[in-house]
Formats: C-alpha cells, sequence, structure tokens
C-alpha cells in the first residue's frame, strides 16, 4: 500500500467521529450525575430520633487465664566422636 493511500482518503469515505467532542460530551454527563448524586444525598432529610436511655444489664465476672508451664528442656548428652585430621603431606619440588 503507497503511504498516499493511508492519509487520503477516498471523497465518499465516511469521516470517523471527533474523538475529543466524544471525551468532552461523556465527560459533561459524568459531571452532571456526579452533581446530581451530590446535591440529592446532601439535601436528603434526616430522620432525627429523640434519645432513649435504656438500662443493659451486664455482669462482671472475674477471670485469669492460667497458662500451664513448658515441660523442662532435657537435652541429649552425648560425647562428640574424636575428628582424627592427618597431617599435611609436605612436598618439596626440586630437591631430594
Amino acid at each position: 500500500m503507497r503511504p498516499s493511500y493511508r492519509f487520503d482518503p477516498p471523497p465518499n469515505f465516511p469521516k470517523p467521529p471527533k474523538a475529543r467532542a466524544t471525551k468532552f460530551v461523556v465527560l459533561a454527563g459524568l459531571v452532571v450525575v456526579y452533581v446530581g448524586g451530590y446535591w440529592a444525598v446532601s439535601r436528603w432529610p434526616a430522620r432525627k430520633l429523640p434519645p432513649q436511655i435504656v438500662m443493659i444489664p451486664v455482669d462482671v465476672v472475674k477471670w485469669r487465664q492460667r497458662v500451664p508451664a513448658p515441660p523442662p528442656l532435657r537435652p541429649a548428652m552425648t560425647v562428640p566422636e574424636t575428628v582424627v585430621i592427618a597431617p599435611p603431606r609436605l612436598v618439596i619440588r626440586g630437591r631430594r
């Protein structure tokens, strides 16, 4: 396809809608919905109930949590095995 066809559509080709106008219409609609909702909620009549004095019976019970002591640790004491390391061999080359 030649580059000139990409930039010059035929004269009877339908034009796409302007993106800027569509975005503005959507934004304006969202603003109207937001402001209308905010206005409706702020003007909503609040129900005012008279305060009532109510006695709620409560029993207070002393309670102490008793946690048993953990069992004492008894480590298994074993005698380690002796490690035998052979002495290094000293090799000096060139001397006899």
